[in-house]
This record gives structure tokens, C-alpha cells and sequence, in this order.
């Protein structure tokens, strides 16, 4: 698949976007657009049951499609997915190359084309390498051009070529500034060197590109906080965990966040919420408990709280648990060296835990502090000193204690000179306070960086971090008619109009901001209302971003499966139908389906299937336009005629809940008689679907007969579509074209037949073989 999104067997109508065209009020469907139309009619019709034959036949009249049209990305888009589930590699990556061709602002095509096309390279040199050709020779632009660099950008970073990685990336967003992926990428390069202020920035701007993205709402929090704004860093903090608990109902936040918002919550003076805060982690799951009642255990005894003895108690149980340090996980092994370090001086068991830590994770920060400290406590001096350095700039805890060593070797200036280099400064809580315990001086924070980082705030775009609240505030999701009074014969266009109303960017994809999948039910009152839910399921993929103030649309037909039964059954009888859309959807537990976090219910759109004006007047018109040099108006007229005539039928029969006025039924099956023998193979082609909703007599049968010589593939192609309904009858006939027709298209349909009748009747026949493909 092009993304990961839901599916319903073969019943899916995939992504495109289309320039809205202009067609007539008597017009029907164009040829191609009608097999595409009729693939989809057995995909949704057979959804969940296919077999085999079913397969093959969707994948013929598609291939038809394309054939007629190469420009028909929805057939493509349809014959790639196919390609996929059957591991087909070489059609799935034909297919691509044609979506690509035919529709150059498709980005999702073209970033899967890429990828396909990269892992053809062995090796990470030789994909740059093409890569780099691919640049310069294909001349491709925008944000096609902008995928490629940032392909180039994420190779780079394979071979550890920062500057590589810079360019690429400059060049991505100089072509796509919105762009997501680009975005963090540049955000995670820059390390603990770059500025504080720079790396603020891009964080802002990767939050701003994809506000679910708890990391990296967490990191930019911790950012501020350490640059002594603790007031500023609540609200990415308090964002991220609230994105959480939405995103993973049910499942409880790490501990760390919440102990994280404790200490926040004490350095903006709010003593009260942050025991709260604290207390819940320490009552929570085991993975933070020993963190959250050493800081408890500290506020208690600051601030004098009566919590203190059961804290004690219980860290001390913590503690005692904590045998086999090897069964532990190496975060809970570490804090409980360091309340044996701080809280209840052990010396001997510290400095084991600690050792134990750092061996099974040397590159972790926190066992390396605690092993510094740990060292301290056995009076190791010179050893805790040469662990702590190279901690000490970003890690107040590992600075504090380091200053106060080298004090005791009377190393003064070497003492101030690590309290002036620490750029995280403790602004409140334990360590603060170790600072001033210590006489210790705390560098002030910069005027300049501060400035410079409250300018970062006012300019981001803050309402990006409400998204999740109010979805349809931002992003205004509409199903919209073409043609809100269709008659019968006629197609029912449907758009999807994807708004972006808010002044960030919205990012596509099902790791995104929305997943833009939409899910259709159709409720239709006719003779007795009739509910098909969750009909169809379109996927709005073509970009990867809707950029503020910009809209992207889908325009497809909806009046397929069983909607266009159900209309083609009944041209005299008014059929009124509402469309509802689930954006953005996830399953239930009952098969169904509702809005995600991030999705929205669409408000319902309305048409009217207009009945047929039995007049003399229009039947006149009717005959006349069958005949038309148009083939979409001959389509839509012969259309109608046949369902008029079919109908008729049926009443004869007495097989209709509604009354119908009588219509002269010879006239019309001479004009389908006389299209079954015109001179257009394509009024012809249209004629034979037409005559799927009449039931025909021999004279109509010996004029589709005919239609099985014609010298046009598809003519012989839909004759045989409709002579299948003799059944066994037709088998042999069926065989022999399955075998010796000219056209491999018209072969793989007729064995797709015979493979379907051969399932339901597995005694009367035997599959025929392969066709030449």
C-alpha cells in the first residue's frame, strides 16, 4: 500500500485528485471511467468473499481501463495494489512509474516510486548516487523534488555527512517549506552544541508540522524549562501528556512525565499540585516509583508535610526489592543507588548498584551522575571527579557536586569555572537547593538567550497544540454533490473538499496529524429506505501536507455497487439519498467504524435521483440522443432506455413494490438492437453494459452474438460480460475464446469466467488453461 490505512477486501476506491471537468447534463460515463467504474462494482460487491476468478476479472477490466485511458490514475493506483497483495514487484512498480507519469503532483506515488527505486541500490553509496542522477536528469520540482532531497538528506545521515545532510535539507524545505518529515529531520541533527535558541526554533517549527508528535513536544518543554522558563514549558509538557492519553486511551503516561510536570509545578511556586503530581506517580506503576518518593520525600521534609513517614517507609520497601539488580530495569537499579546516596547513605550498596547500572548502560546520563555521586560517598574521590566531568555542563546535579570536590581539593577556579559553564540551571527544587547548601553561586541565565527565546514563543504558532481539541475547527472536511438532482443514466459525482482553516500546516498520514481516509455510508428512501453502511472507504493521499488556506480534492462516482443496482432497477421512482462520512476513521469493536482523536463526522450531503420523465417528448429525445455522435451522451441516453425498458419488465412480471406508467417497450429495444450494430465499437460497448439491467430475448441475444466478431477488443470484451448469463450454455463458447481470442485482455476475462462458474459449478467444467499474457 502506498500508506498503511483500512481496507475492506477489494471494496476500496483509492486516492486521486482531479481537476473538476465540465460535463453535460445528458452526459454518461466515458468509456474508461465506466470499466473502472465496473471493477469497482465487483470489488465492492464480492467485498470480503473474493476468490481468485474475482481477482483476475477486476484486474482485466482495469487493465482495459488504462489501456484506453494511460492517464486513468485511479485504475493504476487499483492495478498497483493488486500488484502488492499478489507480490507481483514488476507490475506494482509499473503501475507506480504510470501513476507517476500521469499525475506529477501525486507526491505519495512518487515518494513510493523512490523508495522502490533505492532499494534496487545494494548499498548506501550507490543509492546517493543514483540519487544524485535522478536530481539532475529528471527535472523534477516542487514537492516531488522535495522527497527526493529529503531521501538524500536521510542517506546522509547514514554515512555521517552533516554538511550532506544541511544542503539536503535546505533544498527540501526551499522546495516544500511545510514539509514534515524535513522538519524533524533537521530538528534531530542538531546536538548539545548548537545554541539553545537554534534548536528551540526547529523544534517550534517540527511541533508546528505535526503537533501529535509527543517527543518532540516533550524535548522543546524540557528545552525552556531548562533555560529557567518553567512557566513557558508547562504548556508543551502538559500538551504532550494530554496527547498521550488521548492517543492510548486506557494506558497509563510514563511516569516521567508526570513526575516531570511535579517539578515543573514547583518551580512556578505551586507547591500543592506538584505533592499531587508526585504522589500519583509514587502510587502508580513501579517503573518511576523510587524517583517520584525521593522528590516526595524531599518536599515533605522542605515543607514540612506529614507524608513523610509513609514515604520513608515505603522507599525503604522499594529499596529492599531491589536484590538481583541484574532483574531489574537499569532506570529503578540507578535511583535506588541514589537514594542510597541521598536519602539513606549506604556507601557500599550505592556504589554496587551503580556499577551495576552503568555496565549494562554506560551511555546513560542518570547511571553515570549516580555512579559520580556513588563514588563520592566511598570517599573515591578522584574517581567521582573524572566521572562527573564530563556530565557536568548539562547535568546540574553531576555540576553541584563536582564544584564542591574540586572546592575540597582547593581547586577554586576550577570550582566556578564548572558552575559558569552549566547551561541547565536548576531554578527550584533538591539540586537548587544542594547549590545554596553549598554556597555555590548559580550563573544567571542569559538576557540575551531568554529574549531571544520569548521572541521563539510569541512567534509560534500556538493554536497548532489545540488541533486535537476541535479537529473540524481547522480542518473543514465536505462531501459536495456535483450534481445534487442526477436523472437516470447518470453518474453521481461526489468531491471531497480537505480545508485547511487554521494557520498551520496540516500534515497527512497515518502517523500524521489525520490519516485522510474517509469512510462512506449511503441511506436511500425509494420505495422503502434501504442503509448501506460503510460503503465505501476513499483515501485523500495525493499530497503529504495542506498548506494554511489551502484545499485539496477528490472527485470521484459514487453510485456504484449497490447504489447503482439499486438506481438502474428503478428509473421511474424518486430515490432520495444522503451520503454521511466518517474522516479519519478507526474500527470498533461491532465491525464499525468512528472518528479517530483527530478525526470528524462530515455533515451529511443530500441528492435526489431525479425519476425519468415518461413524456412523449422525452422518450422522443431520448431515442434520438442513442443515436448521438457523443459517446457520452449516446452512453447516457442508451442507459436510461435500457433501464426504462428492464423495469418495464419487471412490472409485466409483477415484480415491482411501486406502480410505473407504461412506457412502449418495442421502441426501446429496437434503438438497444440498433446500437448493438452500430458503426461506433464504442456506442456498441455501451449498449452492452446498458442491456446487463434487461432481460433479452433471442433477437437481443443474436445481436450481442454478433458483437463476439467484432473487430474491437472491448466490443467483444462486454458481449461477453452479458452472454455469461446463459450459464452453462455459453461455457464451451467461453472456452474457446478463453483460448484463441486475439486480445489477452478478452482471454483473462472469459477464463475469469469460466475460473467463477468452475467454483460454483465445480462438476460441469474444468478451468481453462493459462492465456499468453
Amino acid at each position: 500500500m502506498l500508506w498503511c490505512r483500512p481496507c475492506q477486501g477489494l471494496a476500496i476506491v483509492t486516492f486521486l485528485w482531479v481537476l473538476p471537468t465540465a460535463y453535460g447534463e445528458a452526459e454518461g460515463r466515458s468509456t474508461p471511467r465506466l470499466l473502472l467504474d465496473l471493477a469497482r462494482d465487483r470489488g465492492l460487491l464480492i467485498a470480503g468473499r473474493q476468490s481468485p476468478a474475482d481477482v483476475l476479472y477486476i484486474q482485466s477490466l482495469l487493465r482495459a481501463a488504462v489501456r484506453l485511458d494511460p492517464r486513468q490514475t485511479e485504475a493504476h493506483v487499483l492495478l498497483y495494489e493488486l500488484a502488492v497483495l499478489s507480490d507481483d514487484g514488476e507490475q506494482a512498480r509499473y503501475h507506480l512509474e504510470q501513476i507517476v507519469r500521469s499525475d506529477s503532483r501525486n507526491t505519495t506515488a512518487y515518494a513510493a516510486w523512490l523508495n522502490a527505486a533505492l532499494q534496487e541500490q545494494q548499498t548506501t553509496e550507490k543509492r546517493i548516487d543514483w540519487l544524485t542522477r535522478h536530481l539532475a536528469e529528471s527535472g523534477v520540482a516542487g514537492p516531488s523534488a522535495a522527497i527526493a532531497h529529503l531521501a538524500l538528506a536521510e542517506l546522509s545521515v547514514q554515512r555521517v555527512d552533516p554538511t550532506a545532510v544541511r544542503l539536503a535539507l535546505d533544498r527540501v524545505l526551499g522546495a516544500d517549506p511545510y514539509n514534515p518529515d524535513a522538519r524533524w529531520l533537521r530538528f534531530q541533527i542538531l546536538d548539545q552544541t548548537v545554541p539553545v535558541p537554534i534548536r528551540i526554533q526547529a523544534g517550534l517549527q517540527a511541533l508546528e508540522a505535526n503537533p501529535l508528535d509527543v517527543g518532540t513536544a516533550w524535548t522543546v518543554g524540557s528545552m525552556i524549562h531548562d533555560s529557567g522558563m518553567p512557566q513557558e514549558a508547562a504548556m508543551f509538557w502538559e500538551h504532550a501528556l494530554e496527547v498521550h492519553r488521548r492517543m492510548n486511551p486506557g494506558e497509563t503516561p510514563p511516569g516521567s512525565f508526570e513526575l516531570a510536570l511535579a517539578r515543573n509545578a514547583y518551580a512556578r511556586g505551586r507547591v500543592d499540585e506538584a505533592v499531587r503530581q508526585a504522589t500519583a506517580v509514587f502510587e502508580g506503576p513501579p517503573a518511576a516509583r523510587l524517583e517520584a518518593g525521593v522528590f516526595l520525600q524531599w518536599l515533605a521534609r522542605k515543607h514540612r508535610l506529614t507524608i513523610t513517614e509513609g514515604v520513608l517507609d515505603e522507599l525503604e520497601k522499594q529499596s529492599a526489592a531491589v536484590r538481583d539488580p541484574d532483574e531489574w530495569p537499569v532506570a529503578q537499579v540507578a535511583w535506588t543507588a541514589w537514594y542510597h546516596c541521598t536519602v539513606r547513605t549506604a556507601p557500599q550498596r550505592a556504589l554496587s548498584l551503580a556499577q551495576n547500572a552503568v555496565a549494562r548502560a554506560p551511555d546513560d546520563p542518570i547511571a553515570r551522575r549516580v555512579l559520580g555521586w556513588a563514588l563520592a560517598v566511598n570517599s573515591r574521590y578522584a574517581e567521582a571527579i573524572e566521572t562527573l566531568r564530563p556530565l557536568a555542563a548539562r547535568d546540574p546535579a553531576a555540576a553541584v557536586l563536582l564544584a564542591q570536590l574540586l572546592r575540597r581539593e582547593g581547586d577554586e577556579p576550577g570550582s566556578a569555572a564548572v558552575v559558569d559553564a552549566l547551561t541547565v540551571v536548576p531554578n527550584a527544587g533538591p539540586i537548587h537547593d544542594l547549590f545554596l547548601q553549598a554556597g555555590l553561586p548559580l550563573p544567571e541565565g542569559d538576557p540575551a538567550e531568554i529574549r531571544s527565546i520569548r521572541g521563539l514563543l510569541n512567534s509560534f504558532e500556538r493554536s497548532c497544540l489545540n488541533f486535537h481539541e476541535a479537529p473540524a475547527r481547522f480542518l473543514e472536511v465536505e462531501l459536495i454533490p456535483e450534481n445534487r438532482s442526477p436523472s437516470p443514466g447518470q453518474p453521481w459525482w461526489l468531491t471531497i473538499s480537505l480545508k485547511n482553516k487554521g494557520r498551520f500546516p496540516i500534515a497527512l498520514g497515518p502517523e500524521r496529524l489525520v490519516n485522510p481516509t474517509l469512510v462512506l455510508s449511503v441511506e436511500v428512501e425509494a420505495d422503502r429506505k434501504r442503509q448501506f453502511p460503510n460503503l465505501l472507504i476513499l483515501h485523500l493521499d495525493q499530497a503529504r501536507t495542506i498548506p494554511p488556506g489551502e484545499t485539496r480534492t477528490l472527485r470521484t462516482t459514487i453510485d456504484v455497487g449497490p447504489l447503482r443496482q439499486l438506481s438502474r432497477a428503478m428509473p421511474q421512482h424518486l430515490l432520495r439519498v444522503v451520503v454521511n462520512g466518517i474522516f479519519d476513521p478507526v474500527p470498533t469493536s461491532d465491525d464499525g467504524w468512528e472518528p479517530s482523536a483527530t478525526g470528524q463526522t462530515i455533515r451529511p450531503a443530500y441528492m435526489n435521483r431525479l425519476p425519468t420523465q415518461v413524456t412523449s417528448q422525452h422518450l422522443r429525445a431520448l431515442l434520438a440522443s442513442s443515436g448521438s455522435d457523443a459517446p457520452r451522451v449516446g452512453a447516457r441516453a442508451l442507459e436510461e432506455i435500457a433501464e426504462l425498458l428492464g423495469e418495464q419488465q419487471r412490472a409485466a412480471l409483477d415484480r415491482l413494490s411501486y406502480e410505473v406508467q407504461t412506457v412502449p417497450a418495442e421502441p426501446l429495444a429496437q434503438r438497444l438492437r440498433a446500437a448493438l450494430e452500430s458503426r461506433s465499437w464504442e456506442l456498441r460497448v455501451h449498449a452492452l453494459e446498458a442491456l446487463q439491467v434487461v432481460g433479452l430475448d433471442e433477437q437481443m441475444f443474436a445481436a450481442t452474438e454478433k458483437c463476439l466478431e467484432h473487430e474491437h477488443w472491448l466490443v467483444r470484451l462486454m458481449a461477453i460480460r452479458v452472454l455469461q448469463r446463459q450459464g452453462s450454455a455459453f461455457i464451451a463458447h467461453l472456452e474457446e475464446l478463453a483460448r484463441t481470442d486475439s486480445d489477452a485482455i478478452v482471454r483473462d476475462v472469459a477464463r475469469s469466467i469460466l475460473q467463477k462458474h468452475q467454483e460454483l459449478h465445480p462438476t460441469t467444467t474444468a478451468p481453462a488453461g493459462d492465456s499468453e499474457r
